[in-house]
C-alpha cells in the first residue's frame, strides 16, 4: 500500500517562493503545515508528528527536496529508508538511522519495478 502524506496549497504549491538551503520550505512555506499544528499544545503536536513517522515505512522524495533539506535535517529526522529520485545517481548517504539511496530509477536496480508500467 502506498500512502501520500504532504501539505499542498490549493493552487498546487508544496513550498513558498525562494526555496534554498537556508529556507528549505521557502518564504512563508511553514504556513502550509499550520493546519496540522494549529490549536495543539507542543506536546500534542509532537505526538501527532511522531505517530505519522511511526506509520511510515519509507520516504520517497525528489532531488531538489533532498538538496535543500538534507543539510538542515540533522541526523535524527528520518528513521526509515529514504529514496531520492533523480537523473544523477550517487552513493547512498547514511544519516542517523536513515539511509538515503539516491537513484536514477533504472529498472534493473529495482527488480519489482520491472513489472510496473507494462501494458
Amino acid at each position: 500500500m502506498v500512502v501520500l502524506d504532504m501539505s499542498m496549497s490549493l493552487d498546487g504549491f508544496i513550498a513558498g517562493p525562494n526555496v534554498d538551503v537556508q529556507r528549505p520550505l521557502g518564504d512563508g512555506g511553514e504556513r502550509l503545515h499550520d493546519w496540522m499544528f494549529s490549536g495543539r499544545t507542543e506536546q500534542a503536536a509532537k505526538a501527532l508528528e511522531d505517530a505519522a513517522f511511526e506509520a511510515t515505512g519509507s520516504v520517497v522524495m525528489g532531488r531538489r527536496t533532498f538538496d535543500v533539506g538534507e543539510g538542515s535535517w540533522g541526523d535524527d529526522t528520518f528513521h526509515v529508508p529514504c529514496f531520492v529520485l533523480t537523473h544523477e545517481a550517487r552513493q547512498a548517504l547514511a544519516k542517523g538511522p536513515a539511509t538515503f539511496t539516491v537513484t536514477d530509477g533504472e529498472r534493473r536496480k529495482h527488480p519489482r519495478s520491472s513489472r510496473s508500467g507494462r501494458r
